[in-house]
């Protein structure tokens, strides 16, 4: 397998510009080829073919919007930044319109802010070509189908936390029933620091390896913002609700066909709290408190959905909580009464008997034994274990 091509293109007319952002990216193990203006530019692009082009905007003989429509009508996935001067904000407006990825102001204060603007759209064009390769792969016949299908299961399967996981008297676990060889639910967890641990749940929409692959783009999405906050101490994991945002975003803008319900979540045991962020996650989960149980209301709509769509972050004590019980909506298939609210109740009831733990609860419900699930079933708890 060839190793795939990272080369950044720099196009900018002035010399010094160009040989400070050149020196300093060879410097940080980046590839660069360089031109002196937009003809050149143009010329080099096609013939190299680089992953990312970075561009100034103002540039005598082709201007920078000029470079950036040429390469959206030869290979519009390339990732485009620009470069501009603070007071041509008009010309930036313009360029996001034709298709850039993100811009920066001149003069460049900071290199290492470009640096890592590159790393982050190097990093999803590499996640946007995974997925299509990945369903090229799997479309290509009928008879690499069950293999392939296979092979996805053992890709997706790797990307599952170990569990269970015990945190400072707190234990996350979890298991998931697929209902084909894939599934479109998902569940992680991990620390982020000494106190503090990330969860989320995942519910695609769907069946199947299109569900599973939308669960891949969210854990993907997930660890780019995991590292940039190992790496680059950038807090917005904990920004719940901006965070389901850019998912939601993200998801729109990749038109994968599908959308999800999220919840997610960080358990701070310093502060013995809770913060938490629904996309319509249902159904609701469920505390157990000392005297019985509690429902967390769905909040917000699904990711994928609606551009303008709105998620509330908030926060609860976890003083005299028990554990916390989460299920996506497949358990409601196999559940045999009659209403929507009646399937709810006795998720609830059973939960509030004394049902906490994953084994118990699926032997109450009547999970254990059933075959060919009409839906992806994930339970996923977190239960005090002093």
């Amino acid at each position: 397998m060839q190793p795939k091509n990272e080369t950044v293109l720099v196009i900018d007319d002035e010399d010094f510009v160009r040989d400070t952002i050149t020196g300093y990216l060879e410097d940080s193990g980046i590839e660069v080829i360089e031109a002196e203006n937009g003809r050149q530019g143009v010329e080099l692009f096609d013939q190299h073919h680089p992953a990312l082009v970075l561009c100034d905007l103002r540039m005598p003989k082709m201007d920078g919007l000029e470079v950036l429509n040429h390469v959206m009508e030869q290979r519009p996935d390339t990732p485009f930044i620009v470069l501009s001067g603070a007071g041509v904000m008009k010309d930036v407006v313009e360029a996001l319109r034709l298709g850039a990825s993100d811009y920066l102001f001149k003069p460049l204060a900071d290199l290492a802010m470009l640096e890592h603007s590159i790393r982050r759209n190097l990093e999803r064009s590499r996640l946007r070509q995974d997925v299509e390769t990945y369903r090229a792969e799997l479309e290509a016949t009928y008879s690499q189908l069950q293999s392939d299908l296979r092979a996805g299961r053992k890709i997706q399967q790797k990307m599952l936390p170990e569990k269970p996981l015990l945190r400072q008297g707190w234990e996350f676990d979890y298991i998931i029933a697929p209902s084909h060889i894939m599934s479109g639910d998902f569940v992680d967890f991990f620390p982020l620091s000494e106190h503090e641990t990330f969860y989320y749940l995942v519910d695609v929409s769907g069946h199947g390896v299109s569900s599973a692959i939308i669960t891949m783009v969210i854990k993907q999405f997930v660890e780019i913002a995991r590292r940039d906050f190992a790496h680059l101490n950038d807090p917005s994991i904990f920004t719940l609700d901006k965070f389901l945002s850019r998912l939601n975003q993200q998801l729109i803008a990749q038109d994968l066909g599908r959308h999800a319900t999220v919840f997610a979540g960080v358990l701070n045991t310093e502060a013995d709290t809770m913060t938490y962020c629904s996309a319509a996650q249902f159904p609701p989960p469920i505390v157990s408190v000392a005297d019985g149980c509690e429902v967390i209301p769905s909040d917000g709509m699904a990711v994928g959905l609606f551009p303008d769509a709105q998620y509330h972050m908030f926060e609860r004590t976890l003083s005299g909580v028990e554990g916390f019980f989460f299920c996506t909506d497949g358990i409601l298939e196999i559940i045999q009464e009659s209403s929507l609210s009646a399937k709810e109740n006795l998720i609830k009831q059973t939960v509030e008997a004394g049902n906490r733990s994953i084994s118990s609860f699926s032997e109450a419900i009547g999970l254990n034994g059933v075959e060919g699930l009409p839906d992806d079933i994930t339970i996923f708890t977190i239960n005090r274990t002093r």
